[in-house]
């Protein structure tokens, strides 16, 4: 039942499209896009989403009197297909922007790691706990930016350990810090309870030498290649860059590109390691959290999913001038594996995708995808006449019967 619905629905949404659908084939786009900020335009290469098993199945409702049903991904790190796609999509490419931030600013981005003895109330997986390590964290950004004169801007994970007990990692776009500087005023804050504050600069890992993950610290710091300031202009801005292995002497070559995006690859996945590590423990809310300078210049802010939930002010949609409406129906797969209603439209948005369901007036535009130009394609009056008499049949009740007709 659910191939005859599901695919019925599927070739009239692409022949009232036309070829440019991206609902062909039942599949996501796939392809090329250009993403542009303040300081490069880059063009990531967008691949097919690894399936999330924790997916959700979404109504969602127009003025039309308009209904389709989608799945939307749990976008949790706790989710393994979740993970790989926004460290992919969303992680990679922030740290890329900072990584460029910084150069442009002739600096290297830096890893800063600020810890508390387990006794100390920072350190405590408490809400005390938490608003200890806020003040504390907000007392040592005022120093820097402050009273050094520094710049600053940061991106952070908390990291849990097994016993329960927190600290921290930063990502900064920052001027030169001193690390014992920062240690003394750390342990000032701290009450002098901190371990320490450890500042290093993010680094690639040299391809001919890297020792691997069980190689002590030494070992590995001896294989790490900076990115180094090596020549300035008449206006002091950095025009080369330098920075080898000390270990083999391998130099890469810092003016090809393909350099800082393996930089910022390995970034994110140092990254990602905690923000996992954090989620898999069951802290919940947001994990990653930035300074208003990382978010406006590093963070690339996605607009909200077709009709997905949105914690802003609600929005009226153009073609119908309604607000959409949105509810979760439940686990998609979980669903799918039952006998009534909501399996048979959990079964068609698993083989479709999304499943359309329209009133007397037809398609609208309000799902409509763009086209190669970027313009919102009008709806015809009618379908092709070879979809006439299946048309029909589907704006005189909701696909559910339809597919039941078909049966």
């Amino acid at each position: 039942m659910g191939d005859v619905g599901g695919g019925l629905i599927a070739r009239a949404w692409q022949a009232y499209l036309g070829e440019d659908s991206p609902l062909q084939g039942g599949a996501s786009p796939l392809g090329t896009e250009s993403k542009d900020n303040s300081h490069k335009t880059t063009e990531i290469t967008l691949r097919k989403r690894p399936e999330c098993k924790r997916r959700y199945l979404v109504e969602s409702s127009c003025g039309h009197g308009n209904s389709f049903w989608w799945a939307k991904n749990c976008d949790s790190w706790k989710c393994e297909a979740c993970t790989s796609w926004r460290l992919e999509t969303e992680i990679k490419p922030e740290i890329r922007r900072a990584i460029l931030w910084a150069k442009t600013r002739g600096e290297t981005l830096k890893f800063i790691t600020p810890t508390w003895k387990n006794t100390d109330l920072g350190a405590q997986p408490t809400p005390e706990g938490k608003k200890r390590r806020q003040l504390d964290r907000a007392h040592l950004v005022q120093h820097i930016r402050r009273d050094l004169g520094r710049f600053f801007e940061y991106a952070r994970v908390p990291e849990q350990h097994k016993s329960g007990k927190f600290h921290e990692h930063w990502l900064a776009v920052a001027d030169y810090l001193d690390e014992d500087q920062l240690q003394a005023q750390w342990m000032k804050h701290t009450r002098g309870s901190s371990f320490n504050v450890h500042v290093q600069a993010v680094a690639l890992r040299c391809p001919n030498c890297w020792p691997g993950r069980g190689a002590s610290t030494q070992e590995k710091n001896a294989s790490r290649i900076v990115p180094l300031p090596d020549r300035r202009n008449k206006l002091g801005k950095v025009i080369s860059w330098k920075g080898n292995c000390s270990n083999c002497g391998f130099t890469p070559d810092w003016h090809i590109p393909s350099w800082w995006d393996e930089l910022a690859n390995q970034a994110a996945e140092e990254l990602s390691k905690y923000l996992v590590k954090t989620a898999q423990s069951g802290i919940s809310g947001k994990l990653i959290s930035r300074s208003k300078g990382w978010r406006d210049n590093c963070q690339d802010v996605e607009p909200e999913p077709l009709d997905g939930p949105s914690t802003g002010e609600p929005v009226v949609c153009e073609s119908c001038d309604a607000v959409h409406g949105w509810n979760f129906v439940g686990p998609l797969l979980k669903l799918a594996k039952g006998f009534d209603d909501d399996a048979l439209t959990a079964r068609l948005v698993l083989d479709v995708d999304r499943v359309y369901s329209y009133g007397a007036s037809g398609p609208c535009g309000c799902w409509t995808p763009s086209d190669k130009e970027g313009q919102q394609k009008t709806p015809p009056a009618e379908l092709p006449a070879e979809f006439n008499t299946e048309w029909a049949d589907m704006v005189q009740g909701n696909f559910i019967n339809l597919a039941e007709h078909y049966n």
